[in-house]
């Protein structure tokens, strides 16, 4: 074979035989790097005489032969690097052949012994390939026979997989290996003979795992072993693991203190200590652990679950998906009464082979996705009760293959065909209650083949010809069924399917069949995409067909009574036209499936009122139309969920014009009314408690709702919290209060407190807020927190100061009666003239100092403050480059020559603390010492040379020039070099003291003293000269502090005495005491008029004329804030019951305002009194009562005009009743709800 090139990289070759190139000698470059070669046979190279480039780098490689490249004459390129060689006697030979060869094999460093890891193999002296002890011997090893893992290293017969993420034992160890390392993994079990064939063992570290089984045979026949490692794992100490105490009290070879996990009373003790009659399995645990053979038994209960035994119950927690992490010895999983809507394929299932059972009752389940119950084959029962499946297929079910019981009772499921239950041959009882079940496809339970009993009860099976079969199939069977009932056609209504003649199952004029698939477009509709239109059609139902995917529906002008049940089937629906039918009710949660609805017209009906739970879930409805109808009664809480709502149109019928004006101001109520009819009042009444559930939850008023006014509506659920700022909201007694955060305030915590407000800042220092506190900004010249310290005094002619002058901003005083200067931070001297301290703030600043105070024999020391991890303290760049780093909180020296490898070394001591510490650099009579806050000296021992500091060498402090760089000092694989953040101090050069004042060369971003930069509120400080920063702003702000938002409306405000407060697209003025108006331009002396005004509910203000009032609390009104509000249903309907009394008694006039306090009536009017009691009923002789006591309401009162007090409205609602023969039923009930005046009968 003839090629010039073999590339073999990127492989797992482990090891390279004698003969493996024989055929290929005319190869010229062979690429082996990137594998996993520990065995080089000797010899391997022999036949590649002509062989040019060799790269082994990147590999496991700790020895070479002796002869290994002597055959390869030609060989100008050899990349040994980055493996494990280990420098003894014999890779002596190695560093003289790389000596001899200086441009090959460049970068091969020795990584054993520790004395010579890091070192250039061809720069080693001879000397120091020394061999002892069992490394005498020449090593040899056969390639063949080496094996690694891809995750592990292997080297010396020790196999290192320390970290590697593990679940499991690694295969393919080496046969010869000695030691193996397996710690700090996810192993969660040691299988039969893990280790038993490795028998040259020593060494066995498996720490640090979750392994809780280990199999009893793991460590036979191991006799070398010595030393073995299980600490720091979860081991359940019960009869399965009694054969390790056994063994270990025979081997005493566990040294890292293993312990028990489990049971409790075994708990936390070691295992080598306790006797082996103590490791037994009793009642539950035998249980638990019965599987621990087959799985592993982690104890980690989910968050918010709960686990006891086998029994993990995560119910009632608000979840919306399964839990990602479940113990494995789960046999019962509760997930009930939970907010999961999909069931995901996550495998989950496959993790838990002892699952038994599982519950999902009571969740909002909607679809389960093929492939979830994979890995399930030993689950017994699975409960979906209560959620809301549309449809079932056996595909959802797939791996269900052992389930016994199927609870599908209260879903929405509407056809059994013949693949819903495909699969489940093992399901004996199977429950579909209460469903909307009409059709089962014949032969739909034949793969149900163990079934014994089924239940399909409450559906409302339609008995055409579709379902004949079905009555065959129960009589036939003689399953337990419940003996389900037809409800369609209707002589055949509550008969029992099977009771039903063959003959009476029949399709004439009923050929509905829910199985099969309804045609795109019904006949009387036309259909254009999803837009369905069935106007003017003369429709009485809903038309049999419509898309599934419709999104609007037109049915205006048809003559359809009642809305159509079957639209909550339509969850795509955005509009709805029913306008113009003859609607005369609403039921209960028509639209609650409807989320996506944002049109809905209900306008020119015959509705006259309107259910308090009509509009529920209707929550992204924006459009919503009532009128032409005669709507008298809208109940408080009808539009609650109407969140998004924008446009409501007036839902009075005699109401020509009705025009509302909500003011909020001082908690008052106003109406404006006009062109109102005298018989109106009525719908007046309405429209105010309409407007006051739109509006509550800015009013916030007491609301009581309820049909009989007795539930109070809690004001802190997340739709109503009030409060604002994530103030905590806490519900009282029919009201509510915020605990507001530290630095807002007001009933809703909606006010940021003005801190600045009595603040402290001096010589005319301008005021910064903040959320809880401020900042004083100085005039120039002044200085301290509050600008409390004055720039330098002019002093009488008489004061020693006159004639002495401090430099660089320093105060002069007289101390004795001599002048003293009282300096800067980070000035010092006599008068302060020299600038020792600075601080590092830009991303390249530094100082270079200047080289004629340098001498050869130097001794440098400074003072360092820093919280950072890394930096550049000190550095020398010449040919004998030197730097003084920080290095991960230490200080390290690192020092480089031509002719010699680097050196390192490193401080004990940590620096990053934020504290002064010292560091001091000695060059004298070849030695570099470093000591760090007068501690031990650290020294890098005997130089070649004396370190030289020359007049022409460059020397830098807290950083270097970028045009620098670190090119001249080696880089190694642990250099992060970069500019150094923090203060330096009292730097000293063989003691004198260096003045950074008067450096030649000095970056930007160098600031004398040691003060960090705080004054940015939202951004960072720059440097923009030597002496002063800027402030760069995170986006979205701006301003000289970035205090200002973008988008702002306070951006050039015009507050003089006052701070702005943005209100949506607009600001107002807050004017501190003293001043008033609109800008707070005028002073204002009638600051202390609110002492002689008392505000019970509310704060007193300054009116811009300068007269005090009082601007009261959310929910209170009146000229002190004394009137409180209570609205409630039966409010309204007192006012509706006395529309010609409240029209004699208050004259309503146009364009007027009106206090909804006017509205009190004290007379003896009529009214109701709500009264609540068991009802009592005889059943068959046999007395019942009532389970709960029913409400309603008794009428009482006098009425004008010959007209009589009497029950206006009744509703009916079903109660249940218990016998005393312990029978129980339910019954429908009438209750009166409404009293008013009426023709007396």
């Amino acid at each position: 074979m003839n090629m010039s090139r073999k590339d073999l990289s990127e492989n797992q070759i482990q090891g390279i035989p004698r003969k493996a190139f024989r055929g290929i000698t005319d190869v010229k470059n062979l690429q082996l790097d990137n594998n996993q070669i520990s065995c080089i046979e000797d010899g391997a190279f022999r036949a590649l005489r002509d062989l040019e480039i060799l790269t082994l780098n990147n590999n496991n490689i700790s020895r070479i032969p002796l002869t290994s490249f002597n055959h390869m004459p030609k060989i100008r390129t050899l990349r040994l690097h980055s493996n494990y060689l280990y420098c003894d006697c014999h890779l002596a030979w190695l560093s003289d052949w790389l000596r001899q060869r200086r441009s090959v094999g460049q970068f091969t460093f020795c990584m054993a012994p520790v004395h010579l890891r890091g070192f250039n193999v061809a720069d080693v002296q001879k000397k120091e390939y020394v061999c002892t002890g069992s490394h005498a011997e020449p090593p040899s090893c056969n390639a063949n026979s080496v094996n690694c893992p891809s995750a592990c290293t292997c080297s010396n017969n020790i196999v290192d997989c320390r970290g590697k993420g593990l679940t499991e034992l690694p295969g393919n160890l080496p046969e010869n290996i000695v030691e193996i390392r397996l710690e700090q993994n996810s192993i969660k079990a040691i299988p039969p003979g893990a280790f038993s064939q490795y028998k040259k063992l020593k060494r066995i570290d498996i720490s640090k795992n979750q392994i809780s089984d280990i199999a009893p045979d793991a460590f036979h026949g191991l006799k070398l072993l010595t030393s073995l490692h299980l600490a720091q794992n979860p081991f359940v100490c019960d009869c399965h693991l009694k054969w390790l105490a056994d063994y270990l009290q025979d081997n005493p070879i566990e040294t890292s203190g293993a312990r028990c996990s489990s049971p409790r009373r075994l708990a936390n003790k070691r295992i080598s200590q306790i006797k082996s009659k103590k490791f037994r399995c009793s009642g539950s645990e035998d249980y638990r652990s019965r599987f621990s053979g087959e799985c592993f038994m982690d104890l980690i209960c989910p968050e918010k679950c709960r686990c006891e035994g086998t029994f993990v119950d995560c119910s009632n927690q608000k979840l919306t998906r399964l839990p990602s992490h479940l113990p494995e010895y789960t046999t019962d999983l509760r997930l009930h009464d939970n907010d999961i809507s999909i069931l995901e394929a996550t495998g989950i299932f496959k993790k838990l082979p002892s699952l038994r059972k599982i519950n999902l009752s009571n969740n909002k389940i909607k679809e389960i996705r093929e492939g979830t119950f994979d890995g399930a084959a030993g689950v017994q029962e699975l409960m979906l009760t209560g959620n809301q499946l549309e449809s079932v297929h056996g595909r959802m079910f797939r791996g269900l293959t052992g389930l016994k019981t199927l609870m599908l009772r209260s879903n929405m499921i509407s056809c059994v065909n013949n693949d819903t239950f495909t699969g489940l041959s093992s399901v004996r009882l199977l429950s579909l209650y209460d469903n909307r079940i009409t059709t089962i496809t014949p032969g739909a339970f034949n793969t149900l083949v163990s079934l014994s009993t089924i239940n399909l009860l409450s559906n409302p099976f339609n008995c055409n010809c579709h379902l004949a079969w079905l009555g065959k199939w129960l009589r036939k069977r003689r399953i337990v069924s419940g003996n389900p009932r037809c409800q369609k056609p209707f002589f055949l209504k509550e008969i029992p399917i099977q009771d039903v003649a063959s003959q009476d199952f029949t399709c004439d004029g009923n050929t509905e069949n829910s199985c099969h698939f309804s045609p795109r477009c019904p006949d009387q509709c036309t259909c254009v995409d999803s837009v369905v239109r069935c106007s003017n059609k003369g429709l009485r139902f809903l038309p049999k067909g419509v898309p599934k995917d419709v999104t609007e529906l037109y049915l205006e002008g048809n003559h359809l009574s009642a809305v159509p049940k079957e639209l909550s089937m339509f969850r795509h629906l955005t509009l709805i036209d029913l306008s113009n039918n003859s609607i005369s009710m609403l039921a209960n949660y028509t639209f609650s499936n409807m989320t996506q609805l944002s049109t809905l017209i209900l306008s020119y009906n015959r509705l006259r009122c309107i259910p308090v739970h009509a509009f529920n879930g209707l929550k992204s409805l924006r459009v919503l139309t009532l009128h032409g109808n005669d709507i008298s009664s809208v109940p408080e809480g009808s539009f609650n969920d109407l969140v998004s709502l924008s446009h409501l149109v007036e839902i009075a019928a005699h109401l020509f014009m009705l025009a509302f004006r909500i003011h909020a101001r001082m908690g008052e109520l106003a109406i404006l009314l006009t062109q109102i009819k005298m018989d109106s009042v009525l719908i007046i009444v309405q429209a105010i408690k309409l407007l006051l559930n739109l509006y509550k939850s800015s009013l916030n008023f007491i609301f009581i709702s309820g049909e009989l006014c007795d539930e109070v509506i809690n004001h802190c659920v997340p739709e109503l919290n009030p409060c604002k700022h994530e103030a905590k909201c806490i519900s009282l007694d029919r009201e509510y209060k915020c605990e507001c955060l530290p630095g807002y305030s007001g009933k809703h915590c909606e006010t940021d407190d003005d801190d600045c407000r009595g603040h402290k800042c001096r010589h005319g220092a301008m005021c910064v807020d903040a959320v809880n506190g401020y900042t004083c900004i100085c005039p120039q010249g002044f200085s301290g927190l509050f600008c409390e310290n004055p720039p330098p005094m002019v002093l009488l002619q008489t004061s020693p100061c006159d004639y002495y002058e401090c430099q660089n901003g320093a105060q002069c005083i007289v101390v004795q009666q001599e002048p003293v200067c009282r300096c800067l931070a980070g000035f010092a001297g006599q008068k302060c003239e020299k600038l020792i301290t600075v601080n590092f703030v830009g991303k390249d600043s530094y100082v270079e100092l200047p080289p004629a105070k340098i001498r050869p024999q130097a001794n440098i020391s400074l003072q360092v403050a820093t919280d950072k991890d890394n930096g550049i303290l000190l550095y020398k760049g010449d040919n004998d480059p030197l730097a003084l780093e920080l290095y991960q909180g230490h200080v390290r020296l690192i020092y480089d020559t031509v002719n010699a490898p680097p050196t390192t070394i490193y401080s004990v001591e940590t620096v990053n603390d934020g504290q002064f510490h010292s560091v001091e650099l000695v060059m004298l009579n070849q030695t570099l010492n470093l000591v760090v806050d007068k501690g031990t000296p650290k020294s890098l021992g005997k130089l070649q040379k004396q370190p030289v500091v020359g007049h022409d060498t460059p020397l830098y402090i807290g950083g270097i020039p970028t045009s620098t760089g670190l090119s001249s000092l080696r880089q190694g694989t642990e250099r992060t070099p970069s500019g150094f953040h923090g203060c330096i101090h009292d730097v000293r050069i063989n003691n004198e003291l260096q003045d950074f004042k008067e450096l030649p060369h000095q970056s930007v971003g160098v600031l004398p003293g040691c003060k960090s930069c705080n004054i940015c509120k939202h951004g960072i400080c720059r440097s923009l000269e030597k002496s002063s920063v800027v402030c760069e702003c995170h986006p979205g702000w701006t301003g000289s502090l970035c205090d200002q938002e973008l988008n702002d409306p306070c951006l050039g405000n015009k507050c003089l005495h006052g701070k702005c407060f943005a209100t949506n697209s607009a600001y107002t003025c807050k004017c501190i005491d003293g001043y008033a108006g609109m800008h707070c331009d005028r002073k204002n002396d009638s600051s202390n008029s609110c002492r002689f005004l008392k505000c019970n509910h509310g704060q007193c203000k300054i009116s811009a004329q300068g007269e005090p009032y009082c601007e009261c609390d959310p929910s209170y009104s009146g000229e002190r804030c004394d009137r409180g509000w209570c609205i409630c249903n039966m409010f309204f309907t007192h006012l509706q019951s006395n529309a010609e009394a409240l029209l004699m008694s208050f004259r309503f006039k146009e364009n007027s305002i009106y206090d909804l306090n006017a509205f009190v009536f004290t007379e003896n009017v009529c009214q109701g009194e709500i009264i609540r009691e068991y009802i009592r009923k005889q059943q068959d002789s046999i007395s019942c009562v009532s389970m709960v006591k029913v409400p309603r309401v008794e009428c009482h009162g006098t009425c004008g005009n010959n007209q009589c007090c009497v029950v206006l409205r009744s509703k009916r609602r079903k109660y249940g009743f218990q016998c005393v023969d312990g029978s129980s039923f339910t019954e429908e009930l009438e209750r009166h709800v409404e009293c008013g005046c009426a023709k007396c009968l």
